[in-house]
């Protein structure tokens, strides 16, 4: 099989390229996954062979955007009952959803995203279930179930789902089919406990409060959804999910056999492959151009699809190797490697799909943990708070920066590892305040701004 590139750079000024993929396709290959990624989030594409051949065309807003070919996808496991995600039932799920929560978005997007996902999630768990009809549409026009089905009696009645709220459902979807679990595990039940009946609460209500998996909105709002299982409430069986040709066996509780690493296994490899790197590098005292070093520094490129090698010293190669660490913690396509550390983190700015597996958040926003990603910016930039460089990166698709991963928290400092520290892979204490929080970085004596930190969802 022909080696497959990870990153190219999509348009090198133009629109719009395309490539011919050749002899990629082995015999347990049903289809190959394509991720463009641009300033304005990513889409993914699953493009079906012709023979041993594929044709990928990747349009874009930015001549900075990249197209990323991952492994070709494995034959997928199947368990239990096939839910086959049509479009007619993937508008239902979008309609349900909004009808549910479209509106928290007024809570910020990670709770639009996260109540949308949860939403869908739950009619997923009940399909699975022996207790609940054997469709999506099914599941959703069951009666007394959805409130705003109540009224006109099925799904169809429910008023179209906006476009942001349909791609959000179409996101999540795409995800769960490719092996990412289930945010709410296998919960088939969720309330209001500010607006629901004294009986509900009293039945199955309260213990879902008290034992909630999932919380979405506002308490303090009144406007919230807990999401849970009923007193006695059991788990649905196995089953398989498939949409747009991609299929994931997942267990009851919503979480796939050889499924994509989540939550602390994730976390855990990335710190164990920065030292690891570290260590290759001699604690940081072999530099790029040392042998074997610089064939390191090779494979840090390849990872984003570049030809270069640490003696080609007039390439900075910090953001390859966040790339290449991520790359080999099991990240997969939920991280946009990149030549450029803004690519990377800007695209998290702007991702809506709830299971991103990282939040960007200002530096007053956010107390860092081992996993997290440290982003700043250099030369013009270093005076760039998360508003500026977001600005900037707006208007011009670039800015200079560089990122560092937590690889250590202390009581006041924080331990990173980064590439091209040094010219090599370096480790830097960073300071925090008592609660934990960035301070200031200085340079040359003067105090610069975090640009923000990327949070590792756990």
């Amino acid at each position: 099989m022909q080696p497959l590139p990870n990153n190219l750079i999509c348009c090198e000024g133009k629109m719009t390229n395309s490539w011919t993929l050749r002899n990629v396709k082995p015999d347990t290959a049903e289809s190959l996954r394509v991720i463009c990624g641009n300033s304005n989030g990513v889409f993914s594409k699953i493009l079906e062979p012709g023979g041993k051949t594929y044709q990928v065309t990747c349009t874009v807003s930015s001549p900075q955007s990249t197209v990323s070919f991952a492994s070709p996808i494995p034959a997928p496991l199947i368990a239990g009952r096939m839910i086959e995600v049509s479009d007619r039932a993937l508008d239902a799920l979008a309609r349900v959803a909004q009808s549910e929560v479209g509106h928290f978005g007024k809570y910020g997007k990670a709770q639009l995203a996260g109540g949308l996902a949860a939403v869908v999630d739950t009619v997923i768990n009940r399909v699975a279930h022996k207790n609940y009809p054997d469709s999506i549409e099914a599941v959703i026009d069951q009666p007394k179930q959805f409130s705003a089905v109540n009224g006109p009696g099925t799904w169809v009645g429910l008023d179209p789902a906006q476009p942001t709220v349909m791609e959000i459902v179409r996101t999540h979807v795409a995800g769960r089919a490719s092996g990412v679990a289930s945010m709410i595990k296998g919960a088939t039940h969720f309330l209001n406990p500010h607006i629901s009946s004294a009986v509900a609460m009293a039945s199955w209500g309260r213990y879902v409060v008290e034992n909630a998996v999932a919380v979405y909105g506002d308490d303090a709002e009144r406007d919230v959804h807990y999401h849970g299982f009923p007193p006695g409430g059991t788990l649905p069986d196995t089953y398989s999910l498939r949409f747009n040709g991609v299929s994931a066996a997942f267990e009851g509780d919503g979480s796939s056999p050889g499924g994509l690493p989540v939550g602390s296994e994730l976390r855990d490899a990335i710190v164990r492959i920065c030292w690891k790197e570290y260590a290759f590098f001699d604690n940081g005292a072999a530099k790029e151009t040392d042998d074997p070093q610089f064939k390191r520094v090779g494979e840090y490129w390849k990872v984003i699809g570049r030809p270069f090698t640490g003696k080609d010293t007039n390439q900075f190669w910090s953001a390859a190797f966040v790339s290449f660490v991520l790359d080999q913690a099991g990240a997969g396509a939920r991280f946009p490697g990149a030549a450029a550390h803004c690519l990377y983190f800007q695209h998290f700015v702007n991702a809506l799909d709830h299971y991103a597996l990282y939040e960007a958040l200002p530096q007053s926003d956010a107390v860092p943990e081992v996993g997290d990603i440290l982003h700043y910016g250099r030369d013009t930039a270093k005076t760039y708070d998360f508003a500026k460089a977001a600005t900037a990166f707006a208007a011009d698709g670039w800015y200079p920066s560089h990122g560092d991963i937590v690889v250590e928290k202390r009581a006041d400092t924080l331990i990173t590892i980064g590439g091209n520290v040094l010219s090599s892979v370096g480790r830097k204490t960073v300071m925090t305040d008592d609660q934990g929080r960035l301070i200031d970085r200085q340079e040359d004596g003067q105090n610069f701004p975090w640009i923000g930190i990327l949070k590792l969802r756990a």
